[in-house]
């Protein structure tokens, strides 16, 4: 666990909520005990290991991979609504018009998705039976191509439909 620096108020608060949680939880008091006195007594080496068990990331996710997850969620929700309003679906390859999700290892959108599909239950479209939204291959790059097309096809528009030419078009791109 990384070294972390907590103010005298972040660690009242935090010892606070163990006590509250002690109470709530009396089967568990021992262990809200050695975190309430860590705390307390400010063993700073102690910190991580005491607040560990609350599942903090000590990064936060940038700003702008939250938002390009979105958009790509948002462009995969115009995919589906628009396959499905076709009449015509000959030479639409079926399997690239779900989300295949992000990989675990190499980018950092995979956390922040599962977020919204299955915390936040948005973008139920995209979501899947297994709840894995691990690519385990990368797919960032072909992503970010392919919102560069659905940019230039809905010219910025938020609530756009895809005519099959338009489709079959972005769909070239798609991993």
């Amino acid at each position: 666990m990384n070294e972390i620096d907590l103010t005298f108020k972040e660690r009242a608060h935090f010892v606070w909520m163990f006590e509250i949680l002690k109470k709530l939880d009396p089967d568990h008091a021992k262990d809200y005990d050695w975190r309430i006195h860590a705390l307390s007594n400010g063993y700073q080496l102690e910190y991580g290991s005491a607040l560990g068990s609350l599942m903090i990331y000590d990064e936060e996710t940038p700003l702008s991979v939250c938002k390009e997850t979105r958009d790509i969620l948002h462009m995969y929700r115009v995919i589906q609504n628009s396959y499905g309003g076709l009449s015509d679906k000959s030479d639409i390859d079926k399997e690239k018009i779900h989300f295949k999700g992000f990989d675990g290892h190499e980018e950092d959108h995979l956390g922040y998705a599962t977020y919204l599909l299955e915390q936040r239950n948005q973008f139920k479209e995209s979501q899947n039976e297994a709840h894995d939204y691990d690519s385990h291959e990368a797919v960032i790059d072909d992503y970010r191509n392919m919102l560069k097309v659905f940019s230039e096809i809905t010219k910025g528009e938020r609530f756009h439909f895809l005519d099959k030419d338009q489709l079959i078009q972005l769909l070239k791109v798609a991993p």
